[in-house]
């Protein structure tokens, strides 16, 4: 704890937090699809999946589950741009 600062209309208090980040960004990118990829009707083994989507390859790095109209996260291979797209786009790379 920093420090505490008290008059008679206004009280402050200052606090300093320190976070230790474990694992690495694809970690945690792989946890991340792991959980949600059952409601997107995949598996955990199409992460990082190779697809072609629009005459172009891409790769499935996740999702945006709060995103309504494109919750699906792919990256292009030729430049590591990602890029979001509707579900429906799942259900033409994945056909059940």
């Amino acid at each position: 704890m920093e420090k505490i600062r008290s008059s008679y209309n206004q009280s402050e208090i200052g606090l300093r937090i320190a976070l230790t980040v474990t694992g690495s960004q694809e970690d945690r990118e792989r946890s991340n699809f792991d959980a949600l990829c059952s409601l997107y009707g995949l598996k955990p083994e199409h992460f990082r999946a190779n697809v072609e989507a629009q005459r172009e390859a891409y790769v499935l790095v996740g999702f945006r589950p709060n995103a309504r109209k494109r919750p699906v996260l792919l990256q292009r291979v030729r430049d590591g741009q990602q890029f979001v797209f509707p579900k429906v786009v799942l259900e033409q790379l994945y056909p059940r």
